[in-house]
């Protein structure tokens, strides 16, 4: 009987302990009032609450977790697309002085055809060389089509159809040389090409 009420005694005080472990969690960690009238003493309800607390807390993790997550995503892609707009608006401003330097070189071209003075031809075509070495350092090609060549239509714009010396629809008369940078084309030769007899009225 002594033997008995000492395990009773000590199942008796493991219990008081786990009760009181149990109102501490219960208070410190999920907020609880152990005073309300609602809280209920029995081990086995605090358990279940604290149960339903962590089962809400685990929830509440990984909805915050996903949100994180979609957050990241988001700034990742409104970096990329920052990135990618920053790399347009370079690469549009460097297309934009290219196309100035063309038009300089084209400039520079029909002066150099035009001047009688020996000197000054000299001097234009030196400026002309330093920019086409400019531009050839540059990663820019020019596209100079022969008369007689196919028309390639990403890199020749048709100008005109004309009566000429070459085989119809080829090339006849280059007006404007072109421009590329690797397999981009900045700005397409102009051309215009033969026609053919048969269809001239």
């Amino acid at each position: 009987n002594t033997s008995e009420s000492t395990r009773d005694s000590d199942t008796d005080s493991e219990l008081d302990i786990l009760s009181s472990s149990l109102d501490m969690m219960l208070q410190n960690n999920f907020g609880h009032d152990l005073d309300a009238p609602i809280f209920s003493s029995s081990n086995k309800a605090k358990l279940d609450l604290i149960v339903d607390e962590l089962t809400q807390q685990q929830a509440s993790t990984l909805e915050l977790e996903s949100v994180l997550q979609r957050a990241h995503a988001d700034h990742q892609n409104y970096k990329k697309r920052k990135q990618k707009q920053y790399e347009s608006d370079k690469l549009r401003s460097i297309e934009d002085i290219l196309f100035r330097l063309f038009d300089l070189r084209e400039g520079l071209v029909l002066l150099s055809e035009q001047y009688q003075n020996e000197g000054a031809i000299s001097s234009v075509k030196a400026i002309l060389a330093n920019l086409d070495s400019t531009l050839s350092s540059s990663n820019v090609s020019l596209i100079i089509p022969s008369p007689g060549d196919q028309v390639d239509p990403y890199a020749h714009e048709v100008f005109s159809s004309v009566e000429g010396s070459q085989s119809p629809g080829t090339i006849e008369f280059i007006h404007r040389i072109g421009y590329s940078a690797g397999s981009k084309i900045l700005r397409p030769a102009q051309v215009s090409i033969s026609s053919d007899p048969s269809e001239v009225q």
